[in-house]
C-alpha cells in the first residue's frame, strides 16, 4: 500500500476527476457532495487512488481518523463503530473508504451502518466499484439511497489500457527517450573527437 501515490498516479483527462476530488479528500479540502463514489473498470487505478489517500493522511495528518475497508477485509475496529460511534466523536476529521463496493456480499448491513454514522458525522466517505451503485441490486436499499445522493465520478484510462499497464508504456517511453538523448551525445562525442 506504501508504494501508491498521487505523485506514481498517471493522470488522463478520463481519470482528473477522480484524481482531483481524491487529492481533496487527501488534503482534507471540503467536498460538495458526500459520498464519493468511485465507478470504473478494474484496472482503472480505483484502488491506486484510495491508496493515495491513505498514504497522505497518514503522512500528513496523523490525527485524523481513518477507516479502509474492502470485501475481503472489514476489520472489527470499523465494525464496531456500528455499536460504539464514540471513536468518531472524539475527532475532528475522519475518512472511510470502501473499495470493491460490487463484491460485498457479506457484512452489508454493518456496512450500510459504518458508511451512515460517517456520513451522518459530516466526515469523509469515498467508495470504489467496479460496477455503478445503481446497479448494485443487493446492496440495502438504505445504503444505496445514501449513495444516490453522493456524488459518482467516472474514472477510465482513456485509451482501454490499465493503469499498471500506462505506468508500463510510460516507462518504456522514458527510457527510449533517454536512450535517444544518449545515443545523440555519443554522436557529439565521435563528432567532436573526429575534429
Amino acid at each position: 500500500m506504501k508504494r501508491y501515490s498521487f505523485g506514481t498516479f498517471l493522470v488522463g483527462d478520463a481519470s482528473r476527476q477522480a484524481f482531483e476530488t481524491c487529492q481533496a479528500v487527501a488534503e482534507l479540502r471540503p467536498i460538495s457532495h458526500l459520498p464519493v463514489i468511485i465507478v470504473g473498470d478494474q484496472g482503472t487505478g480505483k484502488t491506486h487512488l484510495l491508496c493515495a489517500i491513505v498514504n497522505r493522511i497518514r503522512a500528513s495528518s496523523p490525527r485524523t481518523g481513518l477507516a479502509y475497508i474492502t470485501a475481503q477485509d472489514f476489520p472489527r475496529q470499523v465494525r464496531d463503530l456500528v455499536r460504539d460511534s464514540t471513536p468518531l466523536d472524539r475527532c475532528d476529521n475522519a475518512v472511510l473508504l470502501v473499495d470493491q463496493l460490487e463484491q460485498f456480499n457479506n457484512h452489508l448491513k454493518d456496512l450500510e451502518a459504518v458508511v451512515r454514522i460517517f456520513h451522518e458525522r459530516h466526515h469523509y466517505v469515498v467508495l470504489a466499484s467496479a460496477v455503478h451503485p445503481a446497479r448494485l441490486q443487493h446492496l440495502p436499499d438504505g445504503l444505496r439511497a445514501l449513495l444516490r445522493d453522493g456524488d459518482v465520478v467516472g474514472i477510465q484510462t482513456g485509451s482501454g489500457e490499465t493503469q499498471m499497464e500506462l505506468i508500463k508504456r510510460q516507462a518504456r517511453q522514458d527510457m527510449e527517450e533517454q536512450l535517444a538523448r544518449q545515443r545523440q551525445e555519443l554522436e557529439d562525442l565521435r563528432a567532436a573527437v573526429e575534429q
